[in-house]
This record gives C-alpha cells, sequence and structure tokens, in this order.
C-alpha cells in the first residue's frame, strides 16, 4: 500500500502492482482499491481497477488524491507513449467513481518522459494536478520531461489531461 485518501464513507488506496486480475469481489489483483469505511471497525471491500486493460500489470500505484468524482493516480514509470484506451504508458491515470463499487478508467498521460523516473506525489488543486518525480537529474526538457522534478497537467477535461508545464532544480 503506497497512497491513501478518503472522501465522504469511502476509502480508497494506491497498491503495489499485482499480475492477478482484479476481482470485483475481492481485492486481489486491484491496483485501486475501494472501501466503503461507513463502519470503521469493518471496513468492507467494494470494488477496484487494475492498473493496465489486460488486468496482469505489475505496476504500482503510488499515489492517489480524490476530487469530486474522479481519483486521480500516480503509477509507476512505464514504457512507451500514453495510449488512452490500453493504459499502456499512462504514468497519471484519471477514474471515474460515481459508482465506487466500479471505477472507470477515463484518461491519462505520460508523466514519466523518456526516464525511468516515477511520480511520487501528487496533488490536484482546482483544474490542475501537480505531479513530484524524484531523482531526477539533469536539464529540464519540456519535451521529453526529463530532468524535470515537477509537472503540471490541466485536467479540466479529466478524459484528455494536457501536460501544462514542466520544470526542473526545484
Amino acid at each position: 500500500l503506497y497512497g491513501i485518501d478518503v472522501s465522504g464513507r469511502y476509502l480508497y488506496t494506491a497498491n503495489q502492482g499485482d499480475t492477478t486480475a482484479c476481482s470485483a469481489s475481492a481485492n486481489d489483483g486491484c491496483e485501486l482499491q475501494v472501501w466503503d469505511i461507513s463502519i470503521p471497525s469493518r471496513p468492507v471491500y467494494i470494488g477496484g481497477a487494475d492498473a493496465d486493460n489486460a488486468g496482469n500489470s505489475d505496476d504500482d500505484f503510488f499515489s492517489i488524491d480524490v476530487v469530486g468524482r474522479y481519483a486521480y493516480i500516480q503509477k509507476g514509470q512505464d514504457t512507451g507513449a500514453c495510449n488512452s484506451i490500453t493504459r499502456d504508458g499512462c504514468e497519471f491515470q484519471i477514474y471515474d467513481i460515481s459508482t465506487p463499487s466500479a471505477p472507470e478508467y477515463i484518461g491519462g498521460a505520460d508523466g514519466a518522459g523518456t526516464t525511468t523516473i516515477t511520480g511520487k506525489s501528487l496533488h490536484i488543486q482546482g483544474k490542475y494536478a501537480y505531479i513530484g518525480k524524484g531523482g531526477t537529474s539533469g536539464t529540464c526538457s519540456s519535451s521529453s520531461r526529463t530532468g524535470c522534478e515537477v509537472m503540471i497537467f490541466d485536467i479540466e477535461n479529466p478524459q484528455y489531461a494536457q501536460t501544462k508545464k514542466s520544470y526542473g532544480g526545484v
């Protein structure tokens, strides 16, 4: 377990990658998990989602921020460009959680660029997502995101998250 957030009566967790497909009835294989905590002494797993479309991802979900009907997640580095259908290459992922028992992936963006460094922190404020990356070195390149410790995404339309700014040396 890497990250948690609470919204209303639900606890949302960002978990270590698991190559088992996500189960609707048990929390096996779900990198995103949703728990009903209305009775804190008896949390009940109600649903989840895999980090990828195939359901066999070993990618870690590191941080999560729940705002309104969306769960914003920063996951481990994934090779290739972000494919919004398969989720491949999308280190920044957005899920519609309006039905907490069935989170639905709706969009994402490439958050690591050409490096193997992954984002470790995430914060949503207004229409922007702020992602902090660790261990990045060199001069920041906005096009490749190499050397950039902070990335800002415009999430006004969550299905089409867009890189707004990347910078380094913070």
